[in-house]
């Protein structure tokens, strides 16, 4: 299955807007997968993410990891097509409090990784627990 595929179906059936922190879990969850490709800031800042999850960080702390991760990103040269800034544009999508558009964001994730030479089938595979846990608690 491709990111599409499983992105395509988690829209149909609703499951990336009726719970919204296991999105999130997961994003954090798959952009831990690169971390042999960010800098320790972003692993850092993937720590901050966790932890606003657990509601023991402010969304200050998660805005400012998420501030600090992008100017790493935009630095000068640095191109979208660049493996290390993809790998961090990534793991930016899982700096955020709300998902606006869940599927866009992920899709972005995704996009980002193959860019990278992410682990694809690893972060598919926790996706698909996502809907799996999604199902068991409807």
């Amino acid at each position: 299955m491709t990111p599409d595929d499983l992105l395509n179906e988690l829209e149909a059936t609703g499951a990336l807007e009726a719970r919204p922190d296991l999105l999130r879990w997961s994003l954090v969850a798959a952009a831990r997968l690169l971390s042999s490709k960010l800098p320790p800031t972003v692993v850092a800042a993937l720590d901050t993410a966790e932890r606003h999850l657990r509601g023991t960080a402010t969304d200050t702390e998660l805005e400012a990891a998420r501030v600090h991760s992008w100017h790493l990103a935009d630095t000068p040269g640095g191109q979208v097509t660049d493996p290390d800034v993809a790998a961090i544009r990534a793991a930016i999508c899982a700096l955020y409090p709300e998902i606006d558009d869940p599927f866009e964001t992920t899709r972005f994730f995704f996009s980002m990784s193959v860019l990278c030479d992410g682990p694809v089938a690893q972060q598919l595979a926790l996706l698909e627990s996502l809907k799996s846990q999604i199902e068991d608690s409807d």
